[in-house]
This record gives structure tokens, sequence and C-alpha cells, in this order.
């Protein structure tokens, strides 16, 4: 994690800003969720997670888990518009969001999370073809 000095002294050769790096302090037991519709899940570090919100940065969207705290991060272009709700059949990450940002959850918060995330699960149903789906929103 990076850390910002700031020194405003009238002084031009050396007021600014300076980028200070630190080591990412590690969060003991602190994690993400991965959650699929199927019911397959797994747990992910800082890292994972920093990594899945990169790599989501330009089609992301996230949706609030009722009255908790907790947000799914999901690939926007995957959503699917059926009879004017959304859905999404595939796999989310769950973080808490907090006033300021988001942050991992400790080993309860991912317990109660998965519970959340199965209790919004719905069956969808096109055609001949119905499987679980996250309904969003």
């Amino acid at each position: 994690m990076n850390a910002i000095e700031i020194s405003i002294n009238l002084d031009p050769v050396h007021d600014g800003a300076v980028i200070i790096e630190k080591e990412m302090e590690h969060v003991k037991d602190a994690h993400g969720l991965i959650i699929a519709t199927n019911g397959d899940y797994k747990e992910a570090g800082a890292q994972d997670v920093a990594k899945i919100l990169k790599g989501l940065w330009d089609r992301f969207d996230v949706d609030c888990m009722g009255k908790t705290d907790f947000v799914t991060v999901f690939n926007s272009r995957k959503v699917i518009r059926h009879e004017g709700r959304k859905y999404l059949v595939g796999s989310v990450l769950v973080v808490k969001e907090t006033g300021e940002g988001i942050e991992l959850l400790d080993e309860a918060e991912l317990e109660q999370a998965k519970k959340e995330f199965v209790s919004r699960l719905a069956v969808l149903k096109i055609g001949d073809i119905s499987c679980a789906a996250y309904e969003i929103g």
C-alpha cells in the first residue's frame, strides 16, 4: 500500500507531494469471497482481490446485498436482462462496503456472506434452459 505525504512550505525546491511506499499490512484471516451461482466458492487473499478488481476495472458493476454491508462485484458484460429484471449466471466477488471504500471479510463475515448470496439466488428459465442465477437489485 502506498501513502502520500504533502509538504507545502512556500519552498518550490522542496514543496509538493511525495509517494511513500509502504509494505501492505497483512490482515490475518481477511479475504474476499468468490462465489458462483452453482454453489462453488473460494476465499481470495488481498492480492487476488486486487487482481480481480484490476481485471474488471473497465467492465465492473456492484450490487448491494440487501441491508447488509456486503456488495457483489461482477462483470457488467455478463448481466442477463429477462422480463424486466437483471440476473447474473457465474461468479462474483463479495467484499464489505464501508463509508471509505471496501474491506475484506473476516471468517464470520465469510459465512454470513455465503448465506446472503445463496438467499438471493433465483431460478432463471429462458426457453428450455433453467439455471440458478443471482438476481441483481
